[in-house]
């Protein structure tokens, strides 16, 4: 078998690692699948969109977020952050990937923080439903985009805010309630 290119196993996991040119043009590292033939067959399709970028055809991809949504150029979405164990403020904001931002708020608090919600919709949309949704619950602010209200509570509202926002009849809408994610397939406005 022929030794597939910037494949590498490193201690029973397998990883993706580009050369300097083609980091260059946006390729990075990422982790491959868990087995090694799944990990084999995505390094053989991430090396033909390589090759592809080489030759002047294509753009390197855009990575996908740890949710699993694939951030897209002018598209965001209203989240909801809060602490593992209930009880405790929540954080209603807007990001292009979620995950980085539970990230970056998380180096800043002891408690585990996890994503309660989050839905994608078009950045100005989103700006929208997180104004109003600040402003809903303002006599519960504690400070900044922090509220001291009950999870449910401020997920049903997001959820109830962010809905007209969405496009009629969306195929693939990101919606992420908890750590699952579904698509929405037809949204009718309310």
């Amino acid at each position: 078998m022929a030794k597939v290119r910037y494949f590498v196993e490193k201690g029973g996991r397998y990883y993706w690692q580009p050369s300097a040119e083609l980091r260059e043009l946006g390729f990075l590292p990422r982790r491959l699948g868990p087995t090694r033939a799944v990990a084999e067959a995505e390094a053989e399709r991430l090396n033909r969109d390589a090759d592809a970028a080489r030759a002047g055809g294509a753009r390197a991809p855009r990575r996908l977020s740890a949710t699993g949504i694939r951030p897209r150029d002018g598209w965001s979405g209203v989240y909801v952050i809060g602490p593992a164990i209930a009880g405790g403020s929540i954080k209603i904001g807007i990001a292009a990937d979620p995950m980085a931002r539970l990230r970056q708020l998380q180096a800043a608090r002891p408690d585990r923080l996890v994503l309660l919600f989050y839905a994608g919709c078009p950045h100005h949309h989103a700006v929208r439903v997180e104004r109003f949704l600040h402003r809903a619950f303002r006599a519960s602010r504690q400070e900044g985009e922090w509220f001291d209200v009950e999870a449910q509570r401020a997920i049903v509202a997001a959820l109830r805010a962010v809905a007209p926002h969405l496009h009629k009849n969306v195929q693939g809408t990101d919606v992420q309630v908890g750590s699952a994610t579904s698509k929405v397939v037809k949204l009718e406005r309310v």
